[in-house]
């Protein structure tokens, strides 16, 4: 089912294009939740209205983060089945949506409708958790891809058209977990030469493997395949490596598992290199890098761990080098991935590596060193409670943090499963500015924010928020 309304004027963004002229996939541009020329209100209220500048109820749950290009926001999420935790229903009436909004308003422009087309992992555990709507879709400005696990990964045209569907697989993974991780759009230099655009999607549940698809018809250009695929939920970067005499300005894509990195090349598939990290039981988030940096970050595991390892460093599917692994933490993050920050606003050693984990400690290491910085847990005087939390208490989080604004003007933004954010002033020690609450009425956040020059969306399992100062 499709329901249609005049389409709104949309800026395309093709790979590549104006980092800030969208968010157009999970984590922003380049993966890394930054937006330095953002400038987004750093106080509201979703009770009392302030600086809210719409809120749009959705027809069902989903955990799925928003994306956002030109004047469209797009976000999924699920209806049918698993809506209810004393009564999911029949898991054969699940449908999944992919909703089009209208950035200025909050308005519903389209809704596309997806039945689910295999059966589906039953509605208990982890998946009760997050539901069926978990992975972010992306965007090149003129067509929006969506990971709607064993139903396929589909493409939609801006009209809410669907031009074609993919079946990436319909297994289970041993923990029947579901899909989390998102698609991500890359452009590549082919084995001939010649340039092109790849969707790379993380398949780990349907079918073990990472499968990069041709955004124009859904084709299959290649498949990574391992059984170690099954426990990592992460969604990957590419990188570049900084030129050297065996590699120069090789395009890396980094993906964790349990216990390794891996480096792939993102245009064939071949593994590349791969280290041991200190990411035990499950990898479920993505890793970072600086823009021009010559390593990637990786925390997470199922007891944390993390690692700081060298790019470029090996080829051939081989170990990295031994220096490769710069530094590694047994701190880690079971859902939220961290971001980088540079707490002096210059190139002098200050770049730190931060992150909330999912059990509210937010944890600040020397990005260079690996050494702690600070490790402090979250306070909950005044927070909104968390119906059904699962966990041993404190602040819970899945949603990543996001980077707005540079130099003194840099906060980081943190949501918590109630939708209470924290807004963080980068520095040495914990700086808590403010915590803007959604209210007890918004329902449970999964999702990380979207960011634009002059808003943050946020969406929980009930609606999606923009929160912008009032239009003059």
């Amino acid at each position: 089912m499709l329901v249609a309304s005049p389409l709104v004027a949309l800026l395309l963004l093709a790979p590549g294009a104006d980092p800030e002229a969208a968010w157009p996939r999970f984590r922003g541009p380049d993966g890394r939740a930054v937006a330095p020329a953002a400038a987004p209100p750093l106080s509201w209220n979703g009770e009392t209205g302030e600086n809210v500048r719409w809120n749009v109820e959705l027809p069902g749950p989903g955990a799925s983060s928003p994306i956002v290009v030109g004047d469209a926001v797009f976000v999924t999420c699920y209806t049918g089945y698993g809506t209810d935790g004393r009564e999911p229903g029949d898991v054969n009436d699940l449908v999944r949506h992919l909703i089009r909004l209208n950035l200025a308003d909050g308005k519903i422009v389209w809704q596309a409708d997806v039945p689910s087309t295999a059966t589906e992992d039953p509605y208990r555990g982890f998946i009760s958790e997050h539901g069926y709507a978990t992975s972010t879709p992306c965007t090149n400005g003129e067509r929006v891809f969506v990971h709607f696990g064993k139903t396929g990964v589909l493409a939609f045209d801006l009209d809410g058209k669907e031009l074609w569907r993919k079946n990436v697989g319909t297994d289970s993974g041993p923990r029947g977990w579901g899909s989390g991780a998102s698609p991500m759009l890359v452009d590549v230099t082919g084995e001939d030469g010649e340039p092109r655009t790849l969707l790379i999607v993380n398949a780990c549940e349907e079918a073990q493997a990472l499968i990069a698809l041709d955004p124009a018809d859904g084709g299959e250009v290649w498949r990574a395949s391992a059984g170690s695929l099954t426990q990592s939920w992460a969604t990957p970067i590419v990188r570049t490596s900084p030129s050297n005499a065996a590699f120069p300005n090789r395009q890396e894509l980094l993906f964790p598992i349990p216990d390794e990195l891996w480096a792939l090349n993102p245009a064939t598939g071949g593994l590349l290199w791969y280290a041991e990290i200190p990411v035990d039981g499950s990898a479920c988030t993505s890793p970072v890098a600086a823009e021009d940096g010559d390593r990637v970050y990786v925390v997470g595991g199922r007891q944390g761990g993390g690692a700081a390892v060298t790019l470029g460093t090996a080829t051939g599917g081989d170990a990295a080098a031994d220096d490769a692994v710069a530094w590694t933490t047994r701190e880690g993050s079971y859902v939220p991935s961290p971001i980088l920050i540079d707490v002096n606003g210059e190139d002098d050693g200050g770049e730190r590596l931060f992150w909330l984990s999912d059990k509210g400690l937010a944890i600040n290491l020397n990005a260079e060193t690996g050494e702690s910085i600070f490790k402090e847990r979250l306070p909950e005087e005044g927070l909104t409670p968390v119906e059904g939390r699962r966990g041993r208490g404190g602040v819970s989080l899945y949603a990543s943090p996001a980077l707005i604004g540079s130099g003194a003007e840099a906060r980081i933004v943190a949501t918590t499963r109630a939708g209470d954010t924290f807004v963080i002033t980068p520095a040495d020690t914990l700086q808590i500015e403010r915590v803007n609450p959604l209210g007890p009425a918004a329902g449970r956040c999964n999702a990380s924010p979207a960011v634009t020059d002059d808003s943050l969306i946020l969406r929980t399992d009930r609606g999606v928020w923009r929160l912008a100062e009032a239009a003059k």
